[in-house]
């Protein structure tokens, strides 16, 4: 069975939850990526968001997700790790983890070419749950200047929090999100 484009199943999948599309945003010159307590709320505990095409303003940028739980106003600290996979004449492969309050999800020097844009596929989970890891694990492919790259997961907040992550933020380190279309949908 596959995946549709609805982010339904296919026929003979049981006892699997399904997707709905929460809403969805087109970036055009556009600083930041958000989806807000409108959409992110105790309806679902998991999430998945889907962006195509995403190109940045500037060259040698890396994008970057960051959480809250007060709509944006702050900002989550989190344990990120990364790993990358690059895919040209190098070869080079690598890993970088630590604190910090973003996840760097894109190699270090995404290119700004509109053709060669990123694509992301990012699943949280627990955002909504209270006393318990709320983790997130994403895939990136794009362009970088000289090859193609890959990425990997992080840890958004550690346990023994009584707060919800209800805010979802993308952006790149310098400048705005030229292109993207992004879809955020709620996992049943």
């Amino acid at each position: 069975a596959l995946l549709g484009e609805d982010g339904a199943l296919g026929s003979g999948v049981t006892g699997a939850g399904s997707m709905v599309k929460l809403a969805t945003a087109t970036a055009s010159t556009t600083l930041v990526i958000a989806f807000g307590n409108s959409v992110i709320t105790s309806a679902y505990t998991n999430y998945r968001l889907i962006g195509t095409g995403i190109t940045a303003s500037e060259s040698s940028v890396n994008m970057r997700l960051k959480f809250s739980y007060d709509n944006g106003s702050n900002f989550s600290n989190l344990i990120a790790g990364r790993v990358n996979t690059r895919l040209d004449a190098a070869g080079v492969s690598g890993y970088d983890a630590g604190a910090t309050t973003e996840i760097v999800c894109s190699y270090h020097d995404a290119n700004n070419t509109a053709t060669q844009g990123y694509y992301l596929n990012v699943d949280y989970y627990g955002l909504q749950t209270q006393d318990k890891d709320k983790h997130c694990q994403w895939q990136t492919s794009g362009y970088y200047g000289t090859g193609y790259a890959m990425n990997g997961f992080g840890l958004i907040e550690r346990g023994a929090s009584d707060r919800v992550i209800n805010y979802i933020q993308l952006a790149w380190s310098a400048g705005t999100v030229a292109t993207g279309d992004f879809s955020l949908y709620g996992i049943a």
